[in-house]
């Protein structure tokens, strides 16, 4: 999905080194115009988890979605502590 964001100064421009799922939109199933809600609600997730221990984002409604942690330094792919030094 392309996403183009209007010019107009209220609107704040940032990368997110994650992934955010929006979903599927269809005419009668999921119209578009949920989307502005999602990202107000994908920034608000960010925000409050903060953007950098994130590794995605998956936004079921306007209202409700939920993030993934990204894996810390410090643990395998199955969530187990590394070996330390």
């Amino acid at each position: 999905m392309v996403c183009r964001l209007p010019a107009e100064p209220c609107w704040q421009r940032a990368i997110f080194a994650g992934q955010a799922i929006f979903g599927f939109y269809t005419p009668t199933l999921r119209r578009t115009d949920l989307i502005a809600g999602q990202v107000r609600l994908l920034a608000s997730l960010l925000a409050k988890a903060g953007e950098t221990t994130v590794s995605s984002v998956l936004l079921a409604t306007d209202l409700d979605g939920t993030y993934v942690p990204r894996a810390s330094a410090r643990t395998t792919s199955r969530g187990s502590p590394s070996p330390g030094p």
